[in-house]
Parts: C-alpha cells; sequence; structure tokens
C-alpha cells in the first residue's frame, strides 16, 4: 500500500513538471542572471535550491512557492520573507519567529541588501526554510539547520551595517552641522534601526580656544544639535542622552570639535 502511494505521488509530480515545462512563462530561473544586482542574483538563487530541495521531497506546493520567488528575484523584483501568519507556525514558536523577521526586516531595510548582498540574501532564503520547516516538521531531530544559518547569516550582515562611534565634526565655533556632518548622522541612524539599541550615547567636545565654559556650553549645543538631527531621521526607539565634555586635553583641533555617536544594549 505505501509503495502504490508512493508511485501515485510520483507520477503525480512528473505529470506536473511535464505541464509546467510546456508552459511559456515557467522560466528556468537557473538558467539566467537576474536583473537586480548581487543581492538578487543570490536570492534567486537560494531560492532555486530551495525549490529543488522541496521538488525532490514531492512537495509541490512549496515548490511552485520557491520557484515562485526565485522567479520574481530574477526578474529584479523585491522579494520579502515569508510573513510568519502565511505558515501554520505552532504557538511555541510564534514569538520567536516573529522576531527573527522583524530583524531580518531592519537589515535589508538598513542596507544589507548594498553593504552585505551574499549574507542577507543567506539569512532570508534560510529564514523561509525554517518558517516552512516550523509549519511542516513535528519532530525536533527531522529540522535541518535553516535556523541557525540564518542567524549566522544575518549577523554577518549586520555587522556591515553597525559601526560605532560615529563621528560628525564641526567647524570652529559652530554647532552648525555642514553636509559631512548630515551624512554621518544618516549612517548613524541607518545603523540605530538595524541595532535597536536601548539607548544612544551623543557626547559633545569642543577645542581649547575659548572658556572652559564656553567650550561646555559649545560642545552641548553641538551635542543637542545632533541628538535632534537623529530623532528628525527617525531615530525614537532608543533614549537619547546627551553629554557635554567641553575641551578634552591630548586631541588634534578637528579631532576636538567633535560630537560621538555610541550605542548601549
Amino acid at each position: 500500500m505505501v509503495g502504490n502511494w508512493t508511485a501515485r505521488r510520483l507520477l503525480l509530480a512528473a505529470g506536473v513538471w511535464l505541464g509546467l515545462a510546456g508552459c511559456t512563462t515557467a522560466l528556468p530561473p537557473e538558467k539566467v542572471t537576474a536583473m537586480g544586482g548581487p543581492f538578487n542574483e543570490a536570492l534567486k538563487d537560494g531560492y532555486v535550491a530551495l525549490a529543488d530541495e522541496q521538488w525532490s521531497e514531492v512537495h509541490l506546493g512549496e515548490w511552485h512557492h520557491f520557484h515562485d520567488k526565485a522567479r520574481s528575484a530574477m526578474l529584479g523584483e523585491v522579494v520579502w520573507p515569508d510573513k510568519v501568519a502565511s505558515r501554520a507556525v505552532p504557538d511555541a514558536a510564534r514569538d520567536e519567529a516573529l522576531v527573527a523577521r522583524e530583524r531580518l526586516l531592519r537589515a535589508l531595510e538598513g542596507g544589507a541588501r548594498e553593504s552585505a548582498p551574499l549574507d542577507a540574501a543567506a539569512a532570508q532564503v534560510a529564514f523561509d526554510c525554517w518558517l516552512e520547516e516550523l509549519e511542516r516538521i513535528t519532530s525536533p531531530t527531522a529540522f535541518s539547520d535553516c535556523r541557525e544559518v540564518a542567524q549566522a547569516a544575518l549577523a554577518k550582515a549586520e555587522a556591515t551595517l553597525v559601526d560605532t562611534p560615529y563621528l560628525v565634526y564641526f567647524e570652529r565655533g559652530s554647532d552648525q552641522l555642514d553636509p559631512d556632518g548630515e551624512n554621518a548622522v544618516y549612517e548613524a541612524a541607518r545603523a540605530a534601526y538595524v541595532a535597536a539599541p536601548a539607548a544612544i550615547a551623543v557626547t559633545g567636545y569642543a577645542d581649547a580656544s575659548g572658556s572652559a565654559a564656553d567650550n561646555e556650553a559649545l560642545s552641548r549645543r553641538r551635542a543637542e544639535a545632533v541628538a535632534e538631527a537623529l530623532r528628525t531621521a527617525g531615530v525614537t526607539g532608543s533614549d537619547i542622552r546627551v553629554g557635554a565634555r567641553g575641551a578634552v586635553a591630548g586631541a588634534s583641533e578637528r579631532q576636538s570639535r567633535r560630537v560621538e555617536i555610541t550605542f548601549d544594549g
């Protein structure tokens, strides 16, 4: 009886494959270079491999799903990781999956597609693989390493986006951000979006050209200007702590006229 059922599944799979092979829209993604750059190319290859795995196990619905995602990546479209709600994920694993997807989205939207395309694509494909397993597999020993691969690849991608401290430099006597300073704030804001730190320390400095009181006041105005720029750039989920150090011995004049942005937690 088991042998007959297996044979029927294989015949069904063969019939579906022949039907798809005759369809002009079913282009084989593995034969075509993706049009969306290195990230989409890696994403396409990853989904093709995942679809092939599903095909070998005669999971035809999953083969269609991942084949379609590979094709979309090949065509240069934005392809998102699967939603947790789209899968029958066990209650015990749902919160972890939701947190993992949110972290993945933060990295992707924070620039990981460009800064670490191979790792970002690997993280997305492995995350989708893990979700599929959560829905389908009941025995812990039957799970693959997709969850671990997703976590490791995502950590590598995130590392390319967070590199504190971020330094914002000012002209002598000024607390106004110039274009270079605005770019530095933008980079810090993007990193904060990815890392979601509990707190951000914004510490101002000044050179020794004024009195101690004036230098401390200037360094505070600089720090407050940077903190406000971070908020304007969308940093709202972290406690932004402003500090002022005034003039500190041992730094060059330019290094003294700075604000440091660091993450905590």
